[in-house]
């Protein structure tokens, strides 16, 4: 329905603001997935930087410690954690061909 809107090229439009960035192919359409424990936070960005969060000592998460030595460990674990649960969730190819094909 937004798309069909004639107002959808008019930067006054009701729904400009986010059909102009819908129809662009920047970085505003990074794919990200979380993964989270009680202290820390990892997120996991496909077109931005990764980062990795110590909840008890930055609650707002300001300081990106994603490159931090001190928590490689973390981070290898919070990956390994986002992996498997892909692995576990993920959708199973069908045994049998697809007749239409």
């Amino acid at each position: 329905m937004e798309l069909e809107s004639q107002d959808n090229q008019v930067p006054s439009g009701l729904y400009w603001p986010r059909l102009s960035l819908q129809s662009s192919n920047g970085s505003e359409h990074g794919k990200a997935t979380m993964c989270r424990t009680v202290r820390y936070k990892y997120v996991r960005r496909l077109l931005e930087t990764d980062e990795l969060y110590d909840l008890e000592t930055d609650p707002q998460e300001l300081h990106n410690r994603i490159n931090d030595p001190a928590l490689a460990g973390v981070l290898s674990e919070l990956k390994e954690r986002l992996l498997t649960f892909y692995q576990e969730t993920c959708d199973v190819v069908p045994m049998d061909a697809d007749r239409r094909w």
